[in-house]
């Protein structure tokens, strides 16, 4: 047996720059702990002093949710049916068509196909989602959507819950109004 397998006092040190890179990974993993701590804690005492405001049970019971509009209400139960109807239905679109995709990608696709395709579907998939909704409400729907359809858009979700005279249907009606005349010989 060599003298540094039988256990000898002689031990190799590490190199300063090895002890530096795990001193600097060391103190980057205790920052993502205490900041999760953090925020942890302040979430607590946030929502200790809201259930020392608000009863518990009004909030997960309530239908009514009116956080800037007095009387405050703070109801989650329709929001959270509203959220599980959603999911629901984006479920029941998803997981067809991405199950679809995945079996023509790797049982009929060729491999040119998919080799462009399985490169593409892999960054949207590391997209956050709401950067994908951020990109379809300000790109897709003014640029893509609003010329095909036009004026179906405007209407939709018109008048839910108001009167036909509503002061914000109003002022549509009278850019309407300024841009037509604004285009009029």
């Amino acid at each position: 047996m060599s003298g540094a397998a039988a256990g000898s006092p002689f031990i190799r040190r590490k190199p300063i720059s090895e002890r530096i890179i795990e001193l600097l990974l060391f103190l980057a993993a205790a920052l993502g702990v205490v900041t999760t701590v953090g925020i942890v804690s302040v979430l607590a005492v946030q929502t200790i002093e809201f259930f020392l405001a608000i009863s518990p049970i009004e909030f997960f019971t309530g239908t009514r949710w009116s956080a800037s509009i007095k009387p405050y209400t703070f109801g989650v139960l329709a929001l959270m049916s509203g959220t599980l109807l959603v999911a629901g239905i984006a479920i029941l679109i998803a997981v067809p068509l991405g199950l679809l995709a995945a079996f023509y990608l790797t049982e009929y696709a060729s491999a040119r196909v998919r080799n462009t395709m399985k490169p593409a579907l892999e960054t949207i998939a590391g997209i956050p989602t709401i950067v994908l909704g951020f990109f379809g409400l300000y790109f897709l729907t003014p640029n893509l959507l609003k010329p095909i359809f036009g004026d179906v858009l405007r209407t939709v979700g018109r008048h839910r819950g108001r009167g036909p005279d509503h002061p914000a249907d109003r002022i549509d009606l009278r850019r309407r109004h300024a841009r037509c005349a604004a285009r009029a010989p």
